[in-house]
């Protein structure tokens, strides 16, 4: 996605959600609280989009915007028609903004764990908001990292609520396998989704097992990981994704770190991976570094 900033917590355990789960949007008005104000909604950034003049945040506490270089901000919260909790991601599809949003919960038996606080986008620059509860039989370790688009179907990344798409602008989501197996991100890491990406309506899909690449928008997928190519990445838990267009080419990054303690592979380490062969041959660079997102 179009994005500058992004800042992941991964936890150890997960849920997965239902097959098919129907939502229902409310719109709520413009609030006084969006008017102009010198203080930005949060310090605490998660994501940075710049779009048609404006500069997008998302943060810990809401979503803000600025049109004259930070000076002033309109700031946007749950009471404005957000969902509960701080930004996750901002995606644009034309000049109509999506985000999602999570926040920490108490689990009796498993301590505090993420969960998601569902989508919302606008259609007029944040007067109004349309908001969508996190598709799945529960939010909790389902919270929803990134967001992409091909044609008219919206694709949604939420770790073990796995990855979804919506064919109706979010009214309804249907859980997608990117392989052959049965749709279970508890047993496969490869259902295990955290970033998505479309270039010239190609989807790619980062997860805990790989990047994966759909021609014929989910249809059918190819996996691309550590251990089925001669070039591969550098490990299988891929947490951003970012196309560069350099000239006449598309130069694929992905922020790719190691998932030995699930493989026992230890070949496996973190790095930056890039391909300008849409995925065939990957080359490595910043081994070491925990990259989250890209900017070019």
């Amino acid at each position: 996605m179009h994005k500058t900033l992004k800042i992941f917590i991964v936890f150890a355990t997960i849920t997965f959600s239902n097959l098919y789960a129907q939502i229902v949007p409310y719109s709520p008005l413009f609030d006084a609280e969006t008017e102009a104000t010198a203080i930005p909604v949060g310090n605490a950034i998660f994501d940075i989009v710049y779009h048609n003049g404006s500069i997008w945040i998302g943060t810990g506490s809401g979503l803000g915007r600025t049109e004259n270089g930070g000076n002033t901000w309109q700031n946007f919260r749950e009471e404005n028609g957000l969902g509960k909790g701080g930004i996750t991601t901002i995606s644009f599809k034309g000049n109509t903004i999506w985000i999602a949003t999570a926040f920490d919960t108490l689990i009796a038996s498993d301590g505090l764990r993420s969960a998601g606080g569902g989508l919302s986008y606008s259609e007029d620059n944040g007067l109004t908001w349309q908001h969508f509860p996190q598709p799945g039989v529960t939010s909790v370790q389902n919270t929803t990292f990134d967001i992409s688009f091909v044609d008219s179907t919206i694709w949604i990344t939420s770790f073990g609520g796995g990855l979804k798409r919506s064919d109706n602008w979010g009214q309804n989501w249907q859980d997608v396998s990117p392989d052959s197996f049965f749709f279970d991100p508890f047993a496969h890491l490869n259902h295990r989704a955290f970033s998505t990406i479309s270039i010239d309506n190609i989807l790619w899909v980062g997860t805990a097992g790989g990047i994966n690449r759909s021609l014929d928008n989910g249809e059918s997928w190819v996996n691309f990981n550590h251990q089925n190519q001669d070039n591969p990445i550098s490990g299988n838990f891929v947490v951003a994704l970012a196309n560069q267009k350099w000239q006449d080419r598309n130069i694929l990054w992905a922020a790719t770190l190691e998932t030995t303690s699930e493989t026992l592979d230890e070949s496996e380490f973190r790095a930056v991976s890039y391909s300008e062969d849409f995925g065939f041959n990957w080359k490595t660079t910043l081994p070491g570094v925990f990259a989250h997102n890209f900017a070019f």
